[in-house]
């Protein structure tokens, strides 16, 4: 009953101390550059920790057909970059602990090139041309300086659309690294994005980020805007020919040559009419007249001759005391 006892503890203490796993095993794949990495709790030992890293195909089970990459680093990753790992392949990748002696078991993650490591191109270059553009493409490179097309045939698929009307994209595949967009409108500003897929794999990469370029050439408006200007000069013109020709008519229609009736000079009738003679308007100016001697008796021996009917016309130029007052004469106006 003791050794039992015994032998219970003994397996429970081992267990408890046993080397704990790497956890979070994860691949971080750059186009061919093919980084393992995971994570590690380093208060789980109170020694230096160093970790094991190796691979194999999937479709193998066998233990020896594993091939060893990293052998006790330090570090907490391991670069498969140079393992040339096959970008149709699948693989499984593992990484265990040491620590004094210890072992710990294997942390394990299957990993396919393909469908994991496909990066969008590193730069995009758009030229300009004439209702076209051009599209250059630069791919990653290998650890070996090559493009990733060396190491399977890629293509490239370039989506694009007019900048104010993104709803109607097109698309563009490409085989090669560089290629043109034909049959766009001059002097619109176009934008696109491009991707890299795998034809054989049906995989491809994100997108690259969106850029935006305008097209060259004429500007299809501005045939109208010419012809427009045409029109309008032709009309001024004609409109001039014909004020020139005509400015005696149109003349006589706003400055006629005559005064109107109401402004012209008045008949002989009237102008007679206006010059009638108005009616004499008399005053009676008196005079005095100085007396001379026999004065009297020269008056009363013109009385005498003349007729009794004129006598009362005349005016004596006596008052009624006899005494002579004067002459009076009529200031007619």
């Amino acid at each position: 009953m003791w050794v039992l006892t015994w032998r219970l503890a003994f397996i429970f203490i081992t267990v408890t101390t046993a080397l704990h796993s790497p956890y979070n095993v994860r691949m971080e794949p750059v186009n061919s550059r093919h980084i393992l990495l995971w994570d590690w709790d380093q208060t789980q030992a109170n020694c230096t920790t160093t970790f094991t890293s190796d691979y194999n195909y999937s479709n193998k089970e066998k233990t020896e057909d594993y091939k060893r990459v990293c052998y006790r680093t330090a570090g907490r990753s391991c670069d498969f970059s140079r393992q040339n790992l096959s970008y149709s392949g699948s693989f499984v990748l593992r990484v265990r602990a040491e620590a004094e002696g210890e072992i710990s078991a294997w942390s394990s993650r299957k990993f396919s090139p393909d469908q994991q490591a496909l990066e969008p191109p590193s730069h995009v270059e758009v030229q300009s041309g004439e209702a076209m553009l051009t599209v250059i493409i630069t791919e990653h490179l290998t650890v070996y300086n090559l493009p990733m097309s060396a190491l399977e045939p890629l293509s490239y698929r370039v989506q694009y659309w007019e900048k104010h009307n993104p709803q109607r994209n097109r698309t563009q595949e490409l085989e090669v690294t560089q290629g043109t967009l034909t049959a766009l409108k001059p002097q619109t500003e176009y934008c696109l994005s491009v991707c890299i897929f795998h034809r054989e794999e049906e995989t491809s990469s994100p997108y690259t980020s969106t850029q935006c370029v305008k097209t060259g050439g004429r500007d299809p408006l501005l045939g109208w805007y010419i012809l427009l200007m045409i029109v309008i000069l032709c009309c001024v013109m004609l409109a001039t020919w014909f004020i020139f020709h005509r400015r005696e008519k149109i003349m006589s229609l706003f400055l006629p040559p005559t005064l109107p009736s109401s402004l012209q000079d008045p008949l002989p009738s009237a102008v007679c009419h206006l010059l009638e003679p108005r009616e004499e308007s008399c005053t009676a100016l008196v005079q005095p007249a100085v007396q001379t001697p026999g004065g009297l008796e020269l008056w009363r021996a013109e009385q005498a001759a003349t007729p009794p009917q004129y006598r009362s016309n005349q005016d004596s130029g006596f008052s009624s005391g006899g005494e002579s007052s004067g002459s009076f004469q009529r200031l007619c106006e």
